[in-house]
């Protein structure tokens, strides 16, 4: 039987060597020869959680590597794709050298992207898209929130960059947050109107010519910002937060 290399948790939260059987891939399952992968904060929670019962666990989530196998249902793949996905906490990660992932959750790599820049992508932007076009309820078509505005606090972060481009790109005014030596880095990324977070939101958002926004998307400390989100956002607009995208409100 074939073997692999592989990093685990121990139920002391260490990482140990790891030396596992190949996996084999059955129904919709592709084998994948990891060649990037990135730390994402659901590895940290979960290597707190390994416990006697569940070490070793294999962490590891955001991932970019080539299909080596196929299971036999599987049609969006074939040997030799390159791709990268957001896998599934219920099975072991990417930090080994070969992996089970669910075609259904992979997508064809970016050419214009390096090994590691693609394995940073997966899962922030998921958490952007769905944030910004299934939860603030904007129209996922290019050019098509025209006049429409969005607040994003924490725009300089990995989720705030990524959704500052999309929300750019489906016609939506962007105002976000940074400390101001990222002010150039917001406008780079498609940011309309940068905001110094050190100073009154409130008043930043009405001197820039906006009484009120339609939506607005918290990405640090949302406790911080419940207050002043309420008053700047328009009646039957939205908030949500980013961790998991668990909190929504919609605001009368």
């Amino acid at each position: 039987m074939a073997t692999m290399k592989a990093i685990g948790v121990d139920a002391k939260q260490a990482l140990v060597d790891l030396t596992l059987a190949q996996p084999v891939a059955t129904g919709n399952q592709l084998v994948v020869a990891v060649k990037a992968i990135s730390v994402n904060p659901v590895d940290l929670k979960l290597r707190e959680g390994v416990t006697v019962e569940t070490a070793p666990k294999i962490l590891g989530y955001d991932a970019v590597g080539t299909v080596t196998a196929v299971g036999p249902d599987v049609t969006k793949f074939k040997v030799g794709d390159r791709i990268y996905y957001a896998g599934s906490t219920q099975v072991a990660g990417a930090n080994a050298e070969y992996q089970l992932v669910d075609e259904r959750l992979a997508s064809l790599a970016p050419r214009t992207l390096t090994d590691a820049q693609a394995a940073a992508m997966p899962l922030t932007t998921l958490t952007a898209y769905e944030l910004l076009f299934e939860k603030l309820q904007f129209v996922g078509k290019a050019n098509q929130n025209q006049k429409r505005t969005l607040l994003i606090i924490n725009g300089g972060g990995g989720v705030g960059t990524i959704m500052a481009q999309l929300a750019h790109w489906a016609g939506i005014t962007v105002l976000a947050t940074s400390s101001p030596k990222n002010a150039d880095w917001l406008r780079q990324n498609q940011v309309d109107v940068p905001l110094d977070y050190h100073k009154d939101l409130y008043a930043q958002v009405r001197e820039a010519g906006y009484d009120s926004v339609d939506a607005i998307a918290i990405l640090w400390a949302p406790e911080a910002y419940f207050d002043v989100a309420a008053k700047l956002v328009k009646p039957f607009g939205h908030i949500g937060r980013s961790w998991a995208v668990r909190l929504i409100y919609r605001c009368i």
